[in-house]
C-alpha cells in the first residue's frame, strides 16, 4: 500500500476549501503577529533595562559597636603562669598565640584570670612592651568584619555582654538583603584606646573614610561614575559608645578637610546616621567604674577591673557632661557624695572632670589606681582635635535617627566614704532612676527641663543623656504615642502634630508608651535637617539593637528608602504646613481626615491611619523630597482617597 502525505486544506477543490483557506491564512498571520509583537516587548524591555541601568541597590549599612562589644585579638604571643583562683604558682600554663582571642575566650579568663588581666592592659595609653622574663606581653588590635561584633562569646557567663549585634545582622540579612561583601560592613576598633590613639596608633579615623567612600562608590555591578543615583549614602548605626566615636570622626573630619569640604563629603557619603542606645552626655555608670570598677558580668573581682580600666584611654568618654547653670543639688544628671580626706562634698557632672575635682583627692591620698583615671581625664582635655567634654550639637547631617529604651532603673547617683587602711573609696549607697510610676524624680532632678524629669534611662545611660538629642528636634514636632500594652491596638494610638514638646512630655508623664517625634528644621544656610526619636518603653540598654519594635521600623525605614530612593534638590522640596497642636486616635473613630496632611502614619500598624480614607500612593516619590525625614516619613505618602468614577 502506497503511503500518501496528508493534503494541505489549500490544495482541496471542494467548496470547503476556500473556508478552510482563508483560517489558515489567519492563523499564520496571528503567529507572526504574536510573534512580532513578543519580539518588540523583548527588545523595548532590553533598551529600558539598557537606559535604566543595574537595580537600585539598598544603601549600604555601617555598624559601629559600642564599649566591648568588637572582638580584640593578640598578634604577639604571651606566656602566662600556671594560676590557681588567679593566684600565680610559677611555672607556665596556658598561654596566648599570635591570632587568638583576648578578648573574649571566657575558658581562659577563668583559668588564666592573672595572664587575661595583664594581657588587657595598656601602658601609657597603648601597646605595652614585651617584659625582660621571657614571658611576653599582648598586643591586641580590633578583629575585623562582621564576626567581629556579631556573637564574641555565646554563653551564659559573657553571652548578654557579648551578643549584641547578633539579632540586627540576622534581620538586615534576611529581610534586605545585604551582605558582607555587598551592603553591610563593620568597624571594629580597639574600645580600650582613646580616640586620638585610635586615630595615631591605628589610623582608625583615616580608615573609616575611606571605607565608607569605598562602600558607596564600589557596589557590585554598579557603575557609580555613569550612574551615582544608583549608589546612594551609606547609612551608619552605631551603638552606645560607638555614636562618641562617630561624633568624634565628624569632628575629626571637619579638622581634616576644612568646614567647607567636609560638609560636601557628608552630604556625599552619609546618608543617614542611626543612633542607637547613645550617652550623648555621659553615663553615671563611668563614675562607679572610676571610683570604685565595675565587672561587666566577668568573672573577675571590681577591684581587679577597676585596676585593668585605669589604663583604658577610653575611660573618660563615658563620663557625666555638666549643663550650663548646673547645681549638683538641683538639675544635674548625676550626682556623687564623697566623703574624702578633704571633707565631705556633693558633686555634680561638671566637676567631675574639673583639675581640682573629686577626682584630684583620689591620688592626693593614696589611691594610685585613681591618680591613673584622674590623668586620663586631664588628658582627654588636650585632645588637639575634639573637645570631648563640649555638650554635642546636632551633627551636620541631613538625617538623623535617634533611639534609645526607657523607664529601666538606672543608676543616677553614689554616696563614697574613704578606707583609710587601704587607700581607696568604698561605695555606701547607689541612688537610680526609676520609672515615672514607681517614683517621683530624684531629689536634685526636679530642675531638669520637663521633658527630661519624668522618665528614667535604658538601666546603663541616664535618661537625659539618651533624650538629648530631643534638643535637636525644636520646640516643636509630630509625636506618635502608642501605649504599652496596646501595640496592636491601633485605636489606641494617639498622634499630637506640631506639639509642643515640654507640654506633651508634662501631661502624659507616667503613661508607659513607646514614642515616636518627628520633625524637619531648617539651618542658617537654608538645608533641611530631619530628626526622629524614638523611645522604646522598658529596654534595655545591650537590647535596643535588637528589640521587635526598633527592628521593625528601621527595617521599613531601610526598605522604603532602597525603592524610593532619589537624589531631589532643595528647591524642589516640597514641604506642607504644620497645623497647630491636634491629638487625636488614629483609629477607631476620631476625626476624618480631609486633607492630604491628615493622612499620617500608624506606627503601630505600620500603614496609613485611616484606611477608609487614605492610601500609599507612590506617585509622588519621584517629584517630591517628603516632608520629614525623606521615606522613614512614611505619613508623606499617606494621601487622600480619590474618588473612583462610575462606569456606565
Amino acid at each position: 500500500m502506497v503511503r500518501r502525505p496528508p493534503r494541505s486544506p489549500l490544495s482541496s477543490s471542494s467548496a470547503a476549501s476556500d473556508v478552510y483557506k482563508r483560517q489558515y491564512q489567519r492563523r499564520v498571520r496571528g503567529l507572526a503577529t504574536v510573534s512580532m509583537r513578543n519580539t518588540l516587548v523583548l527588545l523595548l524591555a532590553l533598551a529600558s533595562s539598557a537606559l535604566a541601568g543595574p537595580q537600585l541597590k539598598a544603601h549600604p549599612l555601617l555598624l559601629l559597636p559600642g564599649f566591648a562589644s568588637g572582638r580584640l585579638r593578640t598578634w604577639r604571643d604571651k606566656y602566662c603562669k600556671a594560676e590557681l583562683a588567679g593566684l600565680e604558682l610559677g611555672g607556665r600554663g596556658a598561654g596566648y598565640k599570635v591570632g587568638d582571642a583576648v578578648w573574649i575566650d571566657t575558658p581562659m579568663i577563668v583559668a588564666q584570670r592573672a595572664c587575661f588581666l595583664k594581657c588587657m592592659r595598656l601602658q601609657n595609653g597603648t601597646d605595652p612592651e614585651p617584659t625582660d622574663d621571657g614571658m611576653g606581653s599582648c598586643r591586641l588590635r580590633a578583629d575585623e568584619g562582621l564576626d567581629a561584633i556579631s556573637q564574641l562569646d555565646p554563653g551564659i557567663i559573657t553571652g548578654p555582654l557579648t551578643d549584641v549585634w547578633w539579632t540586627f545582622i540576622q534581620r538586615m540579612s534576611n529581610e534586605m538583603g545585604v551582605a558582607p561583601e555587598d551592603g553591610m560592613v563593620a568597624a571594629p576598633y580597639d574600645w580600650r584606646l582613646s580616640p586620638d590613639m585610635l586615630q595615631m596608633r591605628d589610623n582608625f579615623f583615616t580608615k573609616l573614610r575611606h571605607l565608607i567612600e569605598e562602600q558607596v562608590l564600589k557596589r557590585p555591578g554598579v557603575d557609580c561614575g555613569s550612574r551615582p543615583d544608583h549608589c546612594p549614602g551609606i547609612v551608619v548605626v552605631a551603638h552606645s559608645m560607638g555614636n562618641n566615636v562617630f561624633r568624634y570622626f565628624v569632628e575629626w573630619l571637619e579638622a581634616d578637610l576644612g568646614s567647607r569640604h567636609y560638609k560636601k563629603w557628608l552630604d556625599r557619603y552619609v546618608f543617614m546616621f542611626a543612633a542607637v542606645g547613645a550617652p550623648w552626655i555621659g553615663a553615671s555608670e563611668a563614675v562607679r567604674s572610676i571610683f570604685s570598677g565595675n565587672t561587666f558580668g566577668l568573672p573577675v573581682s571590681v577591684a581587679e577591673a577597676r585596676s585593668m580600666g585605669s589604663t583604658f584611654g577610653s575611660a573618660p568618654i563615658m563620663m557625666p557632661v555638666g549643663t550650663p547653670g548646673e547645681d549638683p543639688r538641683k538639675n544635674s544628671i548625676t550626682q556623687l557624695r564623697f566623703d574624702s580626706p578633704d571633707g565631705n562634698g556633693v558633686f555634680g557632672a561638671a566637676s567631675l572632670i574639673e583639675e581640682d575635682g573629686p577626682l584630684s583627692s583620689l591620688g592626693k591620698h593614696g589611691d594610685h589606681v585613681g591618680a591613673m583615671f584622674h590623668e586620663t581625664v586631664q588628658g582627654m582635655k588636650r585632645d588637639p582635635a575634639v573637645d570631648i567634654y563640649k555638650l554635642p550639637e546636632r551633627l551636620p547631617l541631613k538625617r538623623i535617627v535617634c533611639a534609645y529604651g526607657v523607664n529601666r532603673a538606672t543608676e543616677a547617683g553614689y554616696h563614697y566614704t574613704w578606707d583609710e587602711e587601704y587607700k581607696v573609696p568604698v561605695l555606701e549607697e547607689v541612688i537610680y532612676e526609676q520609672p515615672p510610676s514607681a517614683s517621683a524624680p530624684l531629689e536634685w532632678q526636679q530642675g531638669l527641663p520637663d521633658d527630661l524629669s519624668h522618665k528614667s534611662g535604658d538601666g546603663t545611660v541616664n535618661y537625659a543623656s539618651l533624650a538629648w538629642c530631643k534638643r535637636w528636634l525644636g520646640s516643636v514636632a509630630n509625636v506618635t504615642m502608642i501605649p504599652e500594652g496596646a501595640l496592636l491596638e491601633s485605636n489606641a494610638t494617639i498622634k499630637g502634630r506640631n506639639a509642643d514638646i515640654t507640654d506633651f512630655s508634662k501631661r502624659t508623664a507616667g503613661i508607659p508608651a513607646n514614642l515616636y517625634w518627628e520633625s524637619d528644621t531648617t539651618t542658617e544656610e537654608g538645608d533641611h535637617q530631619y530628626t526622629q526619636v524614638w523611645e522604646f518603653e522598658n529596654v534595655e540598654h545591650r537590647d535596643v539593637i535588637k528589640a521587635p519594635p526598633f527592628l521593625k521600623e528601621f527595617v521599613a525605614l531601610l526598605a522604603s528608602a532602597r525603592n524610593h530612593y532619589s537624589e531631589i534638590s532643595h528647591a524642589q522640596h516640597n514641604m506642607g504646613p504644620l497645623y497647630g497642636v491636634e491629638t487625636r486616635k488614629t483609629l477607631g473613630g476620631g476625626q476624618v481626615p480631609t486633607t492630604n496632611a491628615e493622612c499620617t502614619w500608624d506606627f503601630s500598624q505600620m500603614e496609613c491611619a485611616f484606611q477608609q480614607y487614605c492610601n500609599y500612593d507612590l506617585s509622588l516619590i519621584h517629584i517630591s523630597e517628603p516632608t520629614r525625614l525623606l521615606s522613614i516619613s512614611y505619613a508623606v505618602f499617606c494621601l487622600k482617597k480619590k474618588k473612583k468614577k462610575q462606569l456606565r
